[in-house]
């Protein structure tokens, strides 16, 4: 008898849980109307950009809220990803680094294969190293060398500035800045 109960009440919890699951996908709004809302956004501010006239962060946020709203309907759509790539280059001109990065590691954690990846790698390590505080080295020697491993078209020159840049990991980005100035004048 309690065997039969125990069923019960789990196919109870099942049904109830599917019930929710079905009620939220219909209330959730369409791909399209999102992207709509974020395209309309974006329209305005590029025209007060266009006008010469400072865009208020408030705006900017508002954007961000409009890529997460894609984010959180439609988590496994391409357009998940951008939003997720624009939400991480909005909070970095925000100059919100800590959560910059928090939302370029999760674009790449959930898409590993995002067309941008490289651009991602540069941006991370680039945070990483001089703006987030305090330092994170192993973070950016972690996205450096997948920046290096991964980029295959990187010019000798700025393959040779990473690979310094790694050498001398152990200095903050001015210490590196310095030194590199030092040897500069000494030649």
């Amino acid at each position: 008898m309690k065997k039969i109960v125990y069923l019960l009440s789990a196919a109870l919890v099942l049904v109830a849980c599917k019930s929710e699951d079905n009620s939220e996908n219909a209330d959730a709004p369409s791909l399209k109307d999102l992207l709509a809302a974020v395209q309309e956004m974006e329209d305005s501010l590029n025209e007060m950009s266009d006008a010469d006239q400072r865009v208020p962060d408030i705006k900017k946020i508002e954007l961000i809220n409009r890529h997460l709203e894609v984010v959180h309907h439609h988590p496994k759509s391409d357009e998940a990803a951008n939003s997720l790539d624009k939400v991480h280059m909005l909070y970095s001109g925000l100059g919100s680094y800590e959560k910059s990065a928090a939302y370029a590691d999760t674009l790449l954690m959930r898409f590993p294969d995002y067309k941008d990846k490289l651009m991602l790698y540069e941006s991370q390590g680039a945070n990483y190293d001089i703006f987030i505080q305090p330092r994170d080295s192993m973070k950016v020697r972690y996205y450096y060398e997948l920046l290096l491993e991964e980029d295959e078209s990187m010019s000798a020159e700025k393959r040779k500035g990473l690979e310094r840049r790694l050498q001398y990991n152990h200095l903050s980005f001015d210490e590196y800045l310095s030194k590199a100035v030092m040897e500069e004048a000494v030649k």
